[in-house]
């Protein structure tokens, strides 16, 4: 990509089990222009979503659903509510610096998602630079940030399992 790395490119971890169709997703992303002259991100584009924007980050609806359940229906409790005060996709990047997209920066907004996106899939975002051009990029959905409780332990061998090492002759 010439003078420009892309790095650590993430979609926000849902508030429920998934992102769901419809839904606006958070972008975080670190873009470092080791060149000498200043590029812009000007567009992010992708055939998973209907559009992308910069400004306040999505917020979780009002919700009295378990955040932590795994019940598909009570991911529709977790759907997210469009931000205002975005504006179309453009953001420096001077020369000799690392620009940290999300998470206290400018912060990315795809909106529209066109399916649901799980835990640790990914979707296809093309990004294109004023001066750069464009590239396609992978973005993961990045791992919860809090500790989450995990269920019980499941047993794949069950009772009745004797182990490779075992003599009993009915194994």
């Amino acid at each position: 990509m010439g003078d420009l790395t892309i790095r650590a490119v993430q979609l926000a971890h849902p508030t429920g089990v998934a992102h769901e169709a419809g839904d606006e997703v958070e972008l975080t992303m670190a873009i470092v222009n080791s060149g000498t002259v200043d590029d812009r991100l000007v567009g992010v584009s992708g055939p998973d979503f209907g559009g992308a924007a910069v400004g306040d980050p999505p917020v979780a609806a009002a919700t009295t659903a378990d955040p932590s359940s795994s019940d598909p229906d009570d991911a529709l409790a977790h759907r997210t509510q469009p931000a205002a005060d975005r504006t179309a996709v453009d953001v420096l990047l001077p020369a000799r610096e690392a620009v940290l997209i999300g998470t206290d920066a400018p912060v990315v907004v795809l909106s529209e998602l066109d399916r649901r996106i799980d835990a640790a899939h990914s979707v296809a975002l093309t990004l294109t630079f004023a001066r750069a051009g464009e590239t396609t990029v992978l973005a993961v959905v990045a791992p919860p940030s809090d500790v989450r409780p995990r269920g019980p332990l499941h047993d794949f061998h069950g009772p009745d399992f004797h182990g490779p090492d075992s003599h009993d002759p009915d194994s």
